[in-house]
């Protein structure tokens, strides 16, 4: 406990204490006012209720006196009816109008009928005419005063006047006097009723004169208040006020009143003194006896009240000599309060501070594990532990082992001299020692120092003993480990380099030595960044920097490839993990690194070879492309020196000629371009791409890896994210799924390319979607409707080698390539298949973070930007040539979905004198025969929706008498795949010229007619 927070909880207690004495005083001088207090309210409330008796029983003896009165007219029995009424009328109205407090006064006949009523409406005096007047036999007032004699009266209730059955508003507290009415006969000729307003009595009770604030309540036998206090309302239970009610406002009270024993005399509760006294109306007997009133009022209690003195403190403020008293009062008390804590608060703080040291020092050395004792200049052990003890009679059956002589006083006396005679610096009183006790072998370390008592007391020396033992036993046991590790890290096949967050190496195994060529020595003088070769060197600080501000896990298995460098230079290639560490609250980075150079170099060759298998497969395809272009050169420039030996020469057809032959020479350019930059050896490269504009200029290649029986069908999405790939390795993936898919659909077929933005905002467990991180990613969808994958090997696809062509037919390395590119790329690769529906591919490219100003353009755009646009392919009657002779040779029916090689053949047989119809595909060519006659058929072989076998095979069927030929650019053996070539069969190679076609046709018809 600080000194400060001593003194503040001495002072808070001084300070409570001197008050709670100054509030005991005032608490008897309160009390004491108080009992003089309530003797003066007592009085007075006494006083006041005296007072309200006394007026009670005024006002209530004049009302009877004026009910008698009217009821003493025994000559009333001498008028007739009539005039009796009369006379009533005329002094009912003379008196009422005299006596304010009269609210109604009525004579009632002895059978219950109203005779005569006069009313007090507000300032007017009314009588009530004949058919108003109602029959009162039921009333309670009535029946009561039959019963009466002569000069008796009744008394009802005091309450609300009820009219029609309601209470009147505004509300007026009535009491009704009747007294019956006698003959001089001493016959009941009826009975006087007057409703007197209660209003008065209250009033004059009200405005008794009173003390301050005095009150005079008055509350009747029900408990409603007739004069409430402040906030309550009279008659509260009448008019449904429940709380309006003395029960409500003063619950003791009530209680005190309506219970069995009740008594007047003092109350006090709910901060008021009160002074409780019961009246009964004409209790007293001087205006008439009790057998002469018939009171249903019942009684009331009249209460005279004084609010509780308020405590003197409560108006201390309003002087100034209080508050000047007060002010000096407190000062006084609180200088004295500070003053008493301070000085109990020192003594208490330097009493505690003492015991605490005193208590840790002890509780240190009793129970510190180390053998500790003390001893003064006469060899005399001052204190010892416990643990002391226990060491020093061990050590006496081996006393000759000890380095330090503390088992004898002798001993004990020669250290003091050695230790305490010598400056602290000077003297070197560590020892370590070993014994052997119980059978095992113990290691000690032992220290002298001393300790100084002051001027007036000698210094005394200090021992502490400590068994080391297992400290060295760690120590060996750590020096093994260590020699262990550094075993197995030299045994690692891999480089492993720990360096600190400046870079500098701290740990190699010999590997690293190895791999860059630096001695162990060596490294620990050399810094990470040493290793990375130019330009990579200039923000690998940066770089480091960045992982330490945010370090993360880099596994090897990422496949990225970086360059590190030697002692003498060399670069070389590298895959790298990277992982923080933190030994003793120091973050190092542990770097793995494998030396994968020829790892490399076999890659590189291995994608090359992927590539040339790519390009095996795409041959057949390019190839009857190419023948298709050949022919259309070829026949072209054939028709044009025909046109041009003619002796009429006509430009046009020149000109069209050599622009279809122009145009179909860049056809094949460009696709040579395209098969050179795929197959093209060169380092792997990332660029930012718009997949869909990249793979719309790709669509030719494309296509012709697909061939012609399998349609494409591609989606294009211009809203695409971008990404980073190398777009060649792109793009002999997609060749190496056109290629799977064609084999696949050897009879036809459709190929879906189509791709969209996806944003995984959570891990998900579909399929489709499972471990794949979070973030955004374009979908490349690659789709066939081929006979999909079997489910026992969809997981073996991606396995290098791993086939199911047939031998020959591929190497397995295609699906493998494509899985590589993917990883790669960071991108992730999904396969859904179903048998006998098809086979779908969904690449996940992560999104890049760079935008579209850095997509790669390809060559072929400044180069198609400044070549001439190719013209649309001529049609066939551009090719007319004038025929040598008008003999029409035959009907011959061209089928090519090719439309400039149709129309070479179409320019070559009728130059020749044949009638010539085409056809774009083997349906057209099926109808166009239903329709009419032909000598001859001549079709391509690949054509989409229907082959040239097909269609052959159809017209055999139908027309077995119609010869054909067979033009193709693919070689026999290809064609083996497209359909069983028949014994017999005519095939004209392409490119062909127009002497091979005619000749052909020549030799088939002349066949044809001889038979």
């Amino acid at each position: 406990m600080t000194f400060a927070k001593g003194f503040l909880q001495s002072f808070i207690f001084v300070f409570m204490v001197s008050l709670l004495v100054v509030f005991v005083f005032l608490s008897w001088y309160q009390n004491d006012q108080a009992v003089k207090n309530a003797e003066i309210i007592k009085n007075q409330n006494q006083q006041l209720i005296s007072k309200g008796y006394v007026n009670a029983q005024n006002w209530v003896n004049h009302m009877v006196q004026n009910t008698l009165f009217l009821a003493s007219q025994q000559s009333l029995s001498e008028f007739s009816e009539e005039k009796r009424i009369s006379y009533l009328q005329n002094q009912f109205s003379s008196f009422i109008r005299y006596h304010k407090e009269l609210m109604q006064v009525r004579f009632i006949g002895n059978d219950g009928f109203e005779k005569v009523r006069v009313n007090r409406e507000g300032d007017n005096i009314v009588v009530v005419p004949k058919n108003a007047l109602q029959n009162k036999s039921h009333r309670d007032y009535f029946i009561e005063s039959s019963k009466l004699n002569n000069q008796s009266i009744f008394i009802s209730e005091f309450d609300l006047n009820i009219e029609f059955g309601r209470i009147e508003v505004p509300i007026k507290p009535t009491i009704r006097i009747a007294s019956p009415v006698f003959d001089k006969q001493d016959n009941r000729i009826g009975l006087i009723v007057i409703n007197f307003n209660g209003n008065y009595l209250l009033e004059q009770l009200t405005g008794i004169n009173k003390f301050g604030n005095q009150k005079l309540w008055l509350v009747n036998q029900k408990g409603d208040w007739l004069i409430p206090p402040d906030g309550a309302r009279s008659f509260g239970r009448l008019l449904g006020f429940e709380k309006d009610t003395v029960e409500k406002s003063f619950p003791g009270l009530a209680k005190r009143l309506f219970s069995d024993q009740k008594q007047d005399g003092t109350w006090e509760e709910a901060g008021y003194f009160m002074e409780v006294r019961q009246i009964d109306l004409l209790e007293d007997g001087d205006l008439l006896d009790e057998n002469s009133v018939v009171n249903k009022s019942g009684h009331f209690e009249l209460i005279a009240s004084l609010p509780k003195p308020e405590p003197w403190y409560w108006h201390i403020f309003e002087s100034d000599a209080d508050i000047k008293l007060l002010m000096n009062l407190f000062v006084s008390q609180l200088l004295l309060s500070l003053l008493i804590a301070y000085i109990w608060s020192l003594k208490r703080y330097t009493d505690k501070k003492l015991m605490s040291q005193n208590y840790l020092i002890r509780s240190f050395f009793d129970y510190s594990p180390q053998a500790m004792f003390t001893f003064n200049e006469d060899g005399e052990v001052t204190s010892k532990n416990h643990q002391s003890i226990v060491f020093l009679k061990l050590v006496e059956l081996v006393p000759e082992n000890m380095p330090l002589d503390f088992w004898s006083t002798e001993g004990r006396k020669n250290i003091w001299q050695e230790v305490a005679s010598k400056p602290k610096l000077d003297v070197d009183t560590t020892r370590q020692f070993s014994l052997e006790l119980r059978g095992e072998r113990r290691v000690y370390e032992c220290q002298c120092f001393v300790i100084d008592r002051g001027y007036h007391f000698s210094p005394l020396i200090a021992v502490t003993i400590k068994d080391i033992s297992s400290y060295k036993q760690l120590e060996a046991e750590l020096q093994d480990q260590g020699s262990q590790l550094k075993a197995i890290l030299d045994t690692a096949p891999d480089a492993i380099i720990m360096s600190d967050e400046e870079g500098r190496i701290t740990l190699t195994n010999h590997r690293a030595q190895e791999i860059f060529k630096i001695s162990e020595e060596q490294f620990l003088k050399t810094r990470i960044d040493d290793l990375v070769p130019s330009p990579s060197s200039s923000i690998h600080h940066s770089l480091r920097e960045q992982f330490y501000k945010n370090p993360y896990s880099r596994m090897m298995s990422d496949g990225m490839v970086v360059h590190a460098k030697d002692s003498g230079g060399r670069i070389f290639d590298v895959e790298i993990s990277l992982n923080k560490v933190v030994l003793h609250g120091v973050g190092y980075v542990l770097s793995i690194v494998r030396d994968v150079t020829n790892r490399v170099k076999l890659e590189q060759q291995l994608r090359q070879n992927q590539k040339m298998e790519a390009m095996g497969q795409l041959t057949g395809g390019i190839a009857h492309d190419f023948n298709n272009l050949l022919t259309t050169i070829q026949g072209n420039i054939e028709l044009s020196t025909m046109l041009l030996e003619k002796s009429e020469l006509n430009k046009s057809k020149v000109v069209n000629c050599l622009d279809t032959a122009m145009s179909a020479s860049q056809k094949a350019s460009r696709l040579t371009r395209r098969l050179l930059s795929f197959s093209r050896k060169e380092a792997k490269r990332l660029d930012v791409m718009h997949v869909s504009q990249y793979l719309q200029q790709e669509l030719t290649l494309i296509q012709s890896a697909l061939g012609k029986l399998i349609e494409l069908h591609f989606f294009p999405n211009n809203d695409i994210w971008p990404i980073e790939v190398d777009p060649e390795e792109f793009m002999s993936s997609i060749v190496n799924l056109a290629t799977n898919a064609r084999d696949a659909m050897d009879k036809g077929g459709d190929v879906f390319i189509e791709m969209n933005n996806v944003s995984i905002v959570e891990q998900s467990e579909s399929l489709s979607q499972k471990n794949i991180p979070v973030g955004d990613y374009v979908v490349l969808s690659f789709s066939d409707r081929g006979p999909g994958i079997a489910p026992e090997i969809i997981d073996s696809i991606f396995e290098p080698f791993f086939t199911t062509k047939s031998k020959n037919r591929g190497t397995g390395l295609g699906l493998a390539q494509v899985f590589a590119f993917t990883s790669q790329s960071k991108g992730h690769i999904r396969v859904y298949s179903e048998l006998g529906v098809g086979t779908s591919f969904k690449f996940y490219f992560p999104k890049s973070s760079k935008d579209f100003s850095e997509v790669i353009k390809l060559q072929e755009t400044s180069e198609t930007q400044n070549s001439v646009p190719t013209p649309p392919a001529i049609e066939s009657q551009g090719l007319e040539l004038s025929k040598p002779s008008e003999v029409n040779h035959g009907r011959v029916l061209v089928v090519d979905d090719e439309v400039d090689v149709m129309s070479v053949a179409k320019a070559y047989l009728e130059y020749a004198g044949y009638e010539v119809v085409t056809a774009d595909s083997g349906k057209m060519a099926l109808e166009v025969l239903e329709k009419e006659h032909f000598d001859l058929i001549i079709t391509d072989v690949i054509m989409p929706g229907m082959t040239g076998f097909e269609l052959l095979e159809e017209v055999e069927k139908r027309f077995p008498d119609l010869p054909s030929i067979v033009c193709s650019g693919f070689s026999e053996e290809l064609l083996k795949q497209y359909g069983e070539k028949e014994e017999g069969l005519k095939v004209l190679d392409k490119p062909y010229s127009r002497v091979q076609l005619i000749g052909l046709v020549e030799k088939i018809l002349n066949s044809e007619e001889n038979n």
